[in-house]
């Protein structure tokens, strides 16, 4: 029940000028029969009608006095007026609100009835009110108890006992998200300037040493054996090295300059159960603990089914019942649609704002310098030049320890990158066809295995260590018969010169001509690598003679 008590008449006290009205008519009608003598009715001496000295009787007419007072089926006593228990229900309440601190919203039944008695003792207003209080609170079913209650964003709420465990639970979720060395946060509730009852939280971040000052940081407990502190310290110093373990993400993760909650907070004096309030701890657990909630999902480009609920931590068939239809058209979903996935949320989102510093990588360009001494394909590597060092300050937004904005607010160059300088033949090649003459392939190099036995085997060429994408050239100029992959060679070319000789280019990243292709001495023919059965990026170069391996070394000078 809402407001005040209200009391409950009966059909007589309802109806109470209409039966006045109708009994007085009744009386009267019964009193001018009596008036009339029967003289059928008076033949001796006391008939009927008549007392023995011969007058009329008349009826006496009694109106009720006041209401009596029914509560729980017993009668405690009579009030003048109905205006007069409507007086007590009222007191009655405020004294409720006043002993149990909340309007228990319980109805006492209060009913009145006609009194006929015709002594005129009343009851008094307050001790009515004394009575209908004690009777309700008598018969309620629990008396609740003063707490504070929670309320995170729209639907979600959970009680504690004071002010100051409130608090406590929300520092619990949010420093589970601050990284600052400096810094603690400081959670305060302010009133609503129209609602006192109404708290809203207020984070800020303070000096620990300030915070200090205010309040010991830490304490010991009355009683403690010197064994139980002693276990307290070994269990902070077994904390304090794993903390040392923990390797951060420069780029990620850096000092917290401001935080504060991502959904509407607010604390509100209420009564509730008991068995409702929690302590720090159990709330604590309960805002924080991770629950599924589902959230939009857009396809981007390379996602299947399964990719997706690997990334959301779903399985396949979890990611197929929240999406009815995807199973049966996986293969043509498209890039921007839109799944349903289950992301893990707790109950109160904390959001951070992170000073972060790290550094990036200034590429180093490439410069190519004309050499008229070499042919055209050759290159050579006249100065290997450097990366450069870009140091960034930024500001990361995290939600939950997620990162969801970045804002740079420094660059500074640290160290400038030096360019790569290339020399670039520009001699024209000479006419396509052997010469007879062999050149190394590579411009640079380093010989790693020579021609002949090794590791229990025989090398049928030599191999020259060079980065993968260096140019390889012809040896001699003549005709491609291999151009691809080739078993253990990986990319091979293969390349027909005069009187039964070949010569050979294995492990390859690419293969730049094609079979029946006439090159010239000196023409870039593919680009080293390390494909096929190889160790390490190389050039594998053989020359045969009428298919038999010759040792290259007795034709080129390496």
């Amino acid at each position: 029940m809402n407001g005040v008590f209200k009391f409950k008449e009966n059909i007589f006290l309802k109806y109470k000028k209409e039966i006045l009205l109708t009994a007085g008519a009744v009386l009267t009608l019964a009193t001018v029969v009596k008036f009339v003598p029967d003289h059928q009715n008076m033949d001796g001496p006391n008939g009927q009608g008549a007392s023995a000295d011969g007058q009329v009787a008349v009826e006496e007419v009694v109106e009720s006095n006041g209401f009596n007072v029914v509560l729980g089926d017993q009668v405690i006593g009579v009030v003048r007026s109905s205006d007069d228990s409507q007086e007590a229900l009222n007191l009655s309440l405020e004294m409720l609100i006043e002993t149990l601190g909340y309007n228990p919203e319980m109805d006492p039944g209060l009913v009145l009835e006609d009194n006929y008695s015709l002594d005129e003792t009343y009851l008094n207003t307050e001790a009515l009110a004394t009575t209908i209080k004690d009777y309700v609170i008598d018969n309620l079913d629990e008396v609740k108890t003063k707490a504070y209650v929670m309320k995170i964003g729209d639907d979600f709420t959970v009680a504690l006992s004071s002010t100051e465990e409130i608090e406590e639970v929300l520092k619990n979720a949010q420093d589970i998200y601050v990284n600052s060395e400096e810094f603690v946060l400081d959670i305060t509730l302010n009133s609503d300037s129209h609602n006192g009852m109404v708290m809203t939280p207020q984070v800020t971040m303070v000096k620990e040493d300030a915070l200090a000052d205010e309040q010991e940081r830490s304490f010991t407990a009355a009683g403690a054996s010197e064994d139980d502190l002693a276990e307290v310290a070994e269990i902070e110093a077994s904390d304090e090295s794993i903390e040392e373990t923990v390797e951060n993400d420069a780029r990620t993760d850096g000092t917290t300059v401001s935080v504060n909650f991502a959904e509407n907070v607010l604390v509100v004096e209420s009564y509730v159960s008991e068995d409702e309030i929690h302590d720090v701890a159990s709330a604590t657990e309960l805002i924080t603990k991770e629950n599924d909630e589902p959230k939009i999902y857009k396809v981007v480009s390379g996602d299947v089914p399964s990719i997706i609920a690997e990334s959301n931590n779903m399985t396949t068939q979890q990611l197929y019942e929240l999406n009815p239809g995807l199973k049966e058209n996986a293969t043509r979903i498209q890039i921007g649609d839109e799944l349903i996935v289950m992301v893990p949320e707790p109950e109160l989102s904390v959001s951070t704002d992170e000073k972060v510093v790290y550094t990036e990588t200034i590429y180093k360009g490439t410069t190519y310098v004309e050499n008229p001494e070499k042919y055209e394909g050759s290159e050579s590597v006249v100065d290997n030049g450097y990366n450069g060092v870009m140091q960034i300050t930024a500001i990361v937004s995290k939600v939950n320890g997620s990162e969801v904005d970045r804002e740079v607010v420094d660059k500074t160059v640290v160290e400038e990158a030096k360019d790569r300088v290339i020399s670039k033949g520009t001699k024209p090649l000479p006419t396509k066809g052997a010469t007879g003459n062999f050149i190394a392939p590579l411009s640079s190099y380093r010989v790693t295995s020579p021609f002949g036995y090794r590791w229990g085997g025989f090398h049928y060429g030599i191999d020259l260590a060079t980065p993968t994408g260096t140019p390889v050239m012809a040896s001699d100029g003549g005709t491609v018969t291999i151009a691809g992959w080739y078993g253990n060679y990986g990319y091979l070319v293969e390349i027909k010169h005069s009187n039964g000789v070949r010569t050979r280019y294995g492990h390859n990243s690419k293969v730049l001509v094609s079979v029946g292709q006439q090159v010239s001495q000196y023409e870039v023919i593919a680009k080293s690598g390390n494909t096929g059965r190889s160790t390490g990026p190389h050039v594998h170069f053989e020359i045969r003679f009428d298919g038999v391996c010759a040792n290259p070394a007795d034709y080129v000078d390496f």
